[in-house]
């Protein structure tokens, strides 16, 4: 099937992700191990989206520098459609330093993210006129464009919101009514309405929502009720991203035709494969991935196929 275009608004960064030789030691030097990357939530939700054949659109800004014109390129090469991603030289690219744990949990997450909370909500009205049967909206927005997007008179049927970290959820507080889909974990629901429970997000407004619970998997919740996905347990090598992808995949499924319970456990897939050390993965990882766990989604990437 040919899946629909969707437009993602958020963030591109140029990740740096430094791995803990040692446990880490606070107030000293630790000796790690660093590599960078192409990152930023709204980043790797497009190619992640992508990847599984979604036909997409980023809108962004980055610094007029060299990262920004690296970080252009790879989105050419991964599909993307960057005309909305624009450039000023008021403010570097947005930086993105995870310091990990040898065992690849997060122990501490920086972010530089000035030129995207320089970003004027005009300049996205371009992307807003895309034809798009979805949108995704990442919290590293400022919240006068979060605003300016949910409640655009032209948004799409389906408007995908993820919250990003706790210090980014704030801004989602007040706007959880118009969120169709929310992607958000148990800390960053604290912040939004107090506990670590779905429903009353959905009290509060929220159409559906898929919240990562750690160790204990993902619940998923809407109208129909609340499923509980316990986790999947991979060699964990790196979390960075895992969200991202669980994210993007859950989306696509969704616009593929399927229920919110079965798009979530493609997602848990995709964060599967990334926590195991995929960038991003495809269909045939996800195949793989469900070959070994045998959790009833050979059925459901059927509708992912082209």
């Amino acid at each position: 099937m040919t899946l629909p275009d969707v437009t993602v608004f958020g963030a591109i960064a140029l990740d740096s992700r430094l791995t803990a030789r040692a446990p880490l030691v606070p107030a000293t030097s630790n000796p790690v191990a660093s590599r960078e990357t192409p990152g930023g939530v709204g980043r790797n939700v497009a190619v992640a989206m992508a990847r599984l054949g979604a036909r997409v659109s980023l809108a962004s800004r980055i610094g007029d520098d060299a990262a920004g014109a690296a970080l252009l390129a790879d989105l050419a090469a991964q599909g993307i459609d960057a005309r909305h991603v624009s450039r000023t030289a008021d403010a570097p690219t947005a930086r993105y330093w995870a310091v990990l744990e040898p065992s690849g949990d997060l122990a501490l997450g920086l972010a530089d993210m000035a030129v995207i909370d320089g970003l004027d909500p005009a300049a996205l009205d371009p992307a807003t006129a895309m034809p798009a049967a979805a949108w995704f909206i990442d919290a590293n927005l400022p919240a006068a464009c979060i605003d300016h997007l949910l409640g655009h008179p032209g948004r799409p049927p389906l408007v995908a919101v993820d919250t990003v970290s706790t210090a980014k959820a704030e801004k989602l507080r007040c706007r959880l009514a118009a969120i169709d889909l929310l992607f958000t974990n148990q800390a960053e629901a604290t912040v939004l309405v107090g506990i670590t429970d779905p429903e009353p997000l959905l009290a509060a407004g929220a159409g559906a929502v898929v919240m990562g619970a750690g160790a204990a998997g993902l619940v998923v919740a809407d109208a129909s009720g609340i499923t509980r996905l316990a986790a999947l347990e991979v060699a964990k090598q790196d979390v960075t991203g895992a969200g991202d992808a669980l994210a993007a995949a859950t989306l696509v499924a969704r616009l593929a035709g399927l229920a919110l319970p079965a798009a979530a456990r493609l997602g848990r897939l995709a964060a599967a494969a990334v926590l195991e050390g995929s960038e991003a993965p495809t269909i045939p990882d996800l195949r793989d991935l469900a070959s070994r766990f045998d959790n009833g989604v050979h059925a459901e990437l059927a509708h992912l196929q082209p």
